[in-house]
């Protein structure tokens, strides 16, 4: 398995290159490749480890001004991001836009070629679990609890099918700090990685039987979360995130809806709505597969 991902600055964009991470960087992977990209507006910083037929990217940005990185993506494969920090929007070639919510995580399929992703001012972490079909698949023969996600995993996602998104967790989080203390030999690392690996899964499955029951899920996740989660998603379909859709989906009333959004997240939740309609319409003009006329 090679590192499937190269980040490509605008051209004219003067950068240095290190090896060396940032000493305030909160999530440190002990022995992986690290290379830190500065410009004058902001940095990058990249840490992956890539063992056998499992890999891991971890992604750091701290963005002074507005700026557009393109993606290459040299493979096709299967992978969970995971959005730690900052809120953005991707361009996936053949699959549309993807809107990277901080505090959620979603499983998806990276197809080759080159996707752009959008940043404003602010810092922002990304985690992606990189999946083998080879891996899935033996997962899926070790672990049968697992077999429906993972044929989701090894299907829908490559039709451009986004798998639901979920929230980071304390228990996802938890997983995910192990990261910080990896075994030191590769035989240690790659059992790890596979633990890792094994664990995110089943705690993304839980959320999905979770889900099951709308009553419980709702009452333990809150709903402000789901709610922007849901806009978000569903925004270029706009019969889906008008008010009275949202009171129905949701089973509350639009007086109890508005109130819990607004205190969440202090904006009002028709501004939120209107805000993230004219943000897609800005960044679908920015690309060459959309006009106006497409956008009306």
């Amino acid at each position: 398995m090679i590192a499937p991902l190269r980040f490509l600055l605008p051209e004219g964009v003067g950068a240095t290159i290190t090896q060396e991470a940032p000493d305030d960087e909160d999530l440190q992977i002990p022995f992986a490749e690290t290379t830190l990209t500065r410009w004058h507006n902001g940095f990058m910083l990249e840490q992956y480890i890539l063992k056998r037929n499992i890999g891991l990217f971890f992604l750091t940005f701290d963005i002074h001004k507005r700026i557009a990185i393109g993606v290459e993506s040299l493979q096709n494969f299967n992978t969970i991001q995971y959005t730690l920090k900052g809120e953005t929007l991707a361009l996936l070639r053949g699959h549309g836009f993807l809107s990277l919510l901080a505090g959620t995580y979603t499983p998806m399929y990276i197809p080759i070629g080159t996707h752009s992703v959008w940043f404003e001012p602010g810092e922002y972490q990304y985690l992606y679990i990189l999946l083998a079909d080879d891996h899935l698949d033996e997962m899926a023969k070790d672990h049968a609890y697992l077999d429906t996600l993972i044929l989701k995993l090894k299907t829908q996602s490559k039709h451009g099918l986004l798998l639901d998104r979920m929230i980071i967790t304390t228990q996802v989080m938890e997983v995910i700090n192990r990261l910080k203390i990896l075994e030191a030999t590769t035989a240690g690392i790659y059992l790890e990685l596979n633990q890792v690996c094994i664990d995110l899964l089943r705690l993304y499955n839980n959320q999905i039987l979770a889900r099951s029951k709308p009553s419980l899920y709702l009452s333990a996740i809150g709903h402000p979360i789901l709610i922007k989660m849901y806009i978000i998603d569903n925004i270029a379909s706009p019969e889906k995130v008008t008010i009275s859709h949202l009171t129905s989906a949701f089973r509350t009333t639009e007086r109890t809806l508005e109130r819990n959004f607004q205190k969440e997240f202090h904006l009002p939740l028709r501004n939120f709505i209107k805000r993230e309609r004219l943000r897609r319409s800005f960044y679908m003009l920015l690309t060459e597969e959309s006009t106006i006329t497409d956008i009306a």
